[in-house]
C-alpha cells in the first residue's frame, strides 16, 4: 500500500460518510462492491502493469467497430431465420405472457 491510499477502513468509513443519509444497506453493499474493484484494479496495475491505452483501443475496435459487420456476415443466416419465422410463427408464442 502506498502512502497515498488510505487502509481499507479508512476507506470504508470515507465511502459512510459521503453516502447519502437516507442510503439502504443495499446502496451500502454496492458502493462497497465499486470501491472494491476499484482497488482490485490498481493493485492488477501495480503488479502487472495495466494495458496500454493503444491496446484499449484495439480492443474497443475489435469489439464495437469491427463487430458491427456481424449482420453482413450473417446476413443469409439472418434471412433464413426470418423466413422461417414468417411460415412458423415464433417459437413458443403461445407460451408468451406478452
Amino acid at each position: 500500500m502506498t502512502r497515498k491510499q488510505k487502509c481499507p477502513k479508512e476507506q470504508v468509513l470515507a465511502l459512510i460518510r459521503e453516502l447519502a443519509d437516507d442510503a439502504s444497506f443495499d446502496d451500502i453493499q454496492y458502493h462497497l462492491y465499486v470501491l472494491q474493484r476499484i482497488n482490485q484494479g490498481h493493485e492488477s496495475m501495480e503488479q502487472d502493469g495495466g494495458i496500454t491505452q493503444a491496446e484499449v483501443e484495439d480492443r474497443l475496435r475489435q469489439k464495437y467497430v469491427l463487430g458491427a459487420n456481424w449482420p453482413h456476415e450473417n446476413a443469409e443466416a439472418i434471412r433464413e431465420s426470418n423466413e422461417w419465422v414468417e411460415q412458423n410463427g415464433l417459437p413458443l408464442k403461445n407460451d408468451r405472457p406478452f
